[in-house]
């Protein structure tokens, strides 16, 4: 295979990936929480629930947390099939989860919203394209796409075990409706932003 050839495939597979597993990634994390205020009890305890879920061998669990429009944009068949291949990739690894901070309860019209923000470490594993053509460029395409995406100081690539390590800070709005028995959860992405227009009124998204 020619040099910009592998170069494109790389690029384009690596971005592909990093785009389609930005909200999959979210119902990966394994953020052991701590008591929180009375306002917040109910919805530690369901994220506790959530993240017992994400460690489950059935990813099906996992998805019965998130809010049912999220199956508008991405089909749970999806979600379900990239929850798999994550578990078994050895190419991206997620840990060091930590919640950052908890807003406030707000309700409007009857339904409970919060915001959780939370930071993770990714690793992704390039050894694959040690030694191969193109190999080099296309690695500093993909980590200037990241630093532009992660920021500059949260990517770094690590020359002797070829990977690349970042620090993310990611949202989600918790969602409390009647017609709902628990919490879910909405990514606050970009992705996704059009669910969350119709599902988080303007009042509150422009509070979180």
């Amino acid at each position: 295979m020619k040099a910009r050839e592998v170069q494109y495939q790389f690029h384009t597979e690596q971005n592909d990936l990093m785009k389609n597993t930005l909200v999959v990634m979210v119902l990966l994390m394994t953020i052991g929480c701590q008591a929180a205020t009375s306002q917040h009890d109910d919805l530690t305890e369901t994220f506790d629930k959530y993240i017992r879920a994400t460690k489950s061998d059935s990813p099906a669990e996992q998805l019965e947390y998130l809010h049912p429009r999220v199956f508008d944009f991405i089909s749970k068949d999806t979600l379900l099939l990239g929850l798999e291949l994550i578990k078994q990739s050895t190419m991206i690894k997620a840990g060091n989860e930590k919640i950052v901070s908890k807003s406030d309860v707000i309700t409007h019209d009857g339904v409970q919203y919060a915001l959780l923000t939370y930071s993770q470490q990714l690793s992704m594993d390039v050894s694959d394209m040690k030694g191969q053509g193109g190999a080099n460029v296309a690695i500093s395409l993909m980590l200037n796409e990241l630093k532009s995406q992660y920021g500059a100081d949260n990517v770094v690539f690590n020359e002797k075990l070829f990977t690349v390590e970042m620090t993310t800070t990611n949202y989600v709005y918790a969602i409390l409706d009647s017609k709902y028995r628990e919490w879910k959860y909405l990514p606050k992405t970009k992705e996704l932003a059009h669910v969350t227009e119709q599902v988080v009124p303007d009042t509150i998204r422009q509070r979180f």
